[in-house]
């Protein structure tokens, strides 16, 4: 992380105060992160912009990093129109009652009960599929899994209940999902051992996605 007021006041790229390079330790291509976060924008779902970045300190040459947006204020009003709120990033963390406390709060508005609201609905017996979109808009998660499966990302939410961030958008107060961590793409098979619970093709270990993989219509 690179944050460019950390120690004297300056802008030296308008719009953004900060920036993240990830130096691709887990992809010896390089390309995962580019290809990732570019397939999840041109299909619809909301992440971060991406491209590469020659990286040099004080005349050393490090290589070539992944220069990813930080998902910070600047990326949820460009995103949502609105930064002010509630906002999540999951690392190994999940919806359902024992685990929320895992999710860290982002900012200092956040409070875990729109997360235990859609703990509880996934809780059910019965999914409540209308009771649910209150709370979570379901067609754009759905993009987000079928995104991550496709894109073989077996460290992402949909797979590993982890590398994730949750916004709730104050235009509606609905939960969108977003990805990060994008190094581990491509992959065929999961490099966490676990019981398969569907195709290898669809990832179903994080809760909202294995839920709703129970209701036919979805």
């Amino acid at each position: 992380k690179i944050k460019f007021d950390e120690y004297q006041q300056q802008d030296p790229v308008q719009g953004i105060n900060r920036l993240t390079l990830n130096n691709n330790q887990q992809d010896r291509s390089l390309a995962s992160q580019y290809l990732g976060y570019r397939f999840f924008n041109e299909s619809g779902s909301i992440a971060c912009r991406c491209n590469h970045a020659k990286v040099t300190v004080n005349g050393r040459y490090l290589g070539i990093y992944s220069h990813v947006e930080s998902v910070k204020s600047p990326f949820l009003q460009a995103h949502y129109g609105d930064a002010t709120g509630q906002f999540y990033e999951g690392t190994l963390a999940d919806l359902f009652d024992g685990n929320l406390q895992r999710f860290e709060l982002k900012t200092k508005n956040t409070t875990l009960e729109p997360l235990q609201q859609v703990a509880t609905l996934l809780a059910q017996d019965s999914l409540d599929l209308a009771a649910l979109e209150k709370h979570l808009d379901i067609p754009a998660f759905v993009k987000f899994w079928a995104s991550e499966s496709l894109l073989g990302f077996w460290d992402g939410y949909t797979n590993n209940q982890n590398n994730f961030f949750i916004y709730q958008n104050p235009a509606n107060s609905k939960l969108y999902f977003m990805p990060w961590g994008l190094d581990c793409g491509f992959e065929r098979n999961s490099k966490i051992a676990f019981d398969r619970r569907a195709p290898i093709s669809v990832k179903t270990k994080g809760r909202v996605a294995f839920r709703l993989y129970q209701v036919e219509s979805c």
